[in-house]
């Protein structure tokens, strides 16, 4: 068994599903597993910033391209707060004291 399975899902008692890369999802289970809106699901698609197809009338997105738009949103968001930091860092905002507004 993979040693992600361990830490992961097993551990912390959640389900998981054996699914193909392949595996076409509608815009509401791949809203689901972003864990986004369907609209803002839709919305991606449209401006071409994640890949889907039509079948018939409803959109469809492969499972392998949702994991590779999870990967991409969570490094840039990693990416993002690592540059905030140095931001601080260099402004010596750290060693500031804020005091709250009342």
């Amino acid at each position: 068994m993979p040693k992600e399975l361990k830490r992961g899902a097993f551990r912390n008692n959640r389900g998981f599903a054996v699914m193909p890369l392949t595996e076409a999802l509608s815009t509401q289970a791949a809203a689901i597993s972003l864990e986004v809106s369907r609209q803002f699901f839709v919305r991606e698609c449209e401006a071409h910033k994640l890949p889907c197809h039509y079948s018939g009338t409803h959109r469809r997105a492969l499972l392998k391209d949702l994991l590779d738009y999870k990967s991409q949103r969570e490094q840039a968001r990693r990416d993002s707060v690592v540059r905030i930091a140095r931001q601080s860092e260099e402004l010596d905002d750290y060693n500031k004291f804020i005091a709250p507004e009342e």
